[in-house]
């Protein structure tokens, strides 16, 4: 089974069968971007209440965030 076929099964119980995989995975490096946003502004929190380990935790998350949009299959998305 393709890939293609994997991710239409299995996103049929939320939107129309393959017709909105394209809007699926903009939407998902939306969110991406966003957590990316809102954990930054968490981090200045952190620096403000001087706190190493949250902003250790928070800089690994960002970092993680950060690596899931360099994902191969999100990247043929943007270039569309």
């Amino acid at each position: 089974m393709s890939l293609y076929v994997a991710l239409c099964r299995s996103m049929s119980l939320y939107v129309a069968p393959c017709q909105a995989l394209k809007t699926m995975m903009e939407e998902d490096l939306a969110g991406e971007r966003y957590a990316i946003k809102q954990y930054k502004s968490h981090m200045k929190l952190a620096a403000e209440l001087e706190d190493p380990i949250i902003r250790r935790m928070l800089e690994d998350i960002i970092r993680d965030e950060e690596e899931h949009l360099k994902q191969p299959f999100l990247a043929r998305v943007r270039r569309t």
